[in-house]
């Protein structure tokens, strides 16, 4: 039987950090210095809306979901271990934390989803994947903020949680509300990422852009908060290969720890 374990799994938060703060700003380093995006607060989307920024941008976001499954995964294994010592009939962790999972998977794969539709090709389907990620990954904050605040050993975090769920939620309200103004009030015949402050609705676009940017801040924050649980936790699996069947066919059990 093969065993094996993975006890620094705190370096996932910091791996998830570079390559996620990669996708926000090396595309739009690359869109300014060709002139492509204005230098006052594009949507960050809209620095990776061109070739060749679109290729890096979208490859870091793909690269960037899957670490964050990864995050969300462990995450999922870490609460069942705590709500398991506190309380074993306690059905509330479970539910929460299983909910969390679902709306965890269901942001990253969003995030795949915008990555593959740049939003000057396919707007609409790129703006719903946004907001799907956006929408999703709030919920997963409140989850574990609930959560954080019935089981956590560490009387700070949960309050830190708490303050960052608040934010993403008036970040979002920011980028919906302003959004939806600048699109009203946008009369110019250029591309919304090349916007100046002549353009009607600018104020508007710059508002909201700039609450995106801080939502994914916030977003890499959250990750962030999980280190102390992490540091304290241990990732063992276990191998088994059955080489004697009837058939002469080897079979692969996962066995939990």
């Amino acid at each position: 039987m093969a065993r094996h374990s993975w006890s620094k799994l705190v370096r996932i938060l910091f791996l998830f950090g570079a390559v996620f703060g990669l996708a926000l700003f090396v595309p739009f380093i690359i869109a300014f210095i060709n002139g492509r995006v204005s230098p006052y607060v594009p949507y960050i989307s809209e620095s990776g809306a061109h070739f060749p920024e679109a290729g890096i941008f979208s490859t870091l976001l793909v690269i960037s979901s899957f670490i964050s499954q990864i995050i969300i995964f462990l995450r999922y294994l870490v609460v069942e271990g705590l709500s398991s010592q506190v309380s074993r009939s306690n059905k509330t962790y479970s539910f929460l934390n299983s909910v969390a999972l679902v709306l965890g998977f269901m942001s990253s794969f969003s995030l795949i989803v915008m990555a593959a539709y740049p939003t000057t090709a396919h707007t609409q389907v790129h703006n719903t994947a946004a907001g799907m990620t956006c929408i999703c990954f709030f919920l997963y904050m409140f989850c574990h903020t609930w959560i954080s605040l019935l089981l956590s050993v560490h009387p700070r975090i949960p309050k830190l949680r708490l303050l960052i769920a608040i934010c993403s939620f008036i970040a979002l309200l920011l980028i919906a509300v302003f959004g939806v103004l600048g699109s009203i009030s946008w009369t110019s015949e250029r591309w919304v990422g090349t916007k100046i402050p002549e353009d009607k609705g600018f104020a508007f676009y710059v508002v909201s852009a700039s609450a995106e940017w801080i939502l994914a801040l916030l977003i890499l924050l959250f990750f962030i908060t999980f280190s102390q649980e992490l540091k304290t936790a241990t990732f063992h699996f276990y191998l088994e290969v059955a080489l004697k069947r009837p058939a002469g066919v080897p079979a692969i059990h996962i066995i939990p720890a």
